[in-house]
């Protein structure tokens, strides 16, 4: 099972208690700018890949379990 949103989820609400995260579904988790010259991220979580969106940019990365 891929745990990426949980994991970096609960790493915010450890480290980055300020910083603003909705999990929108299981599969997918959005973190808040809070700055003007800052952007948003997107993370995507699927079976095969994940995605991980840095404003309008993105990149796909294989779940390869290890």
């Amino acid at each position: 099972m891929n745990d990426l949103i949980k994991n970096i989820s609960e790493q915010f609400k450890e480290h980055c208690p300020n910083v603003e995260i909705r999990i929108e579904t299981e599969d997918e988790m959005k973190i808040y700018c809070n700055d003007e010259s800052g952007f948003d991220i997107l993370i995507q979580q699927g079976d095969r890949e994940n995605t991980i969106y840095f404003g309008a940019w993105h990149f796909h990365f294989n779940n390869e379990v290890i």
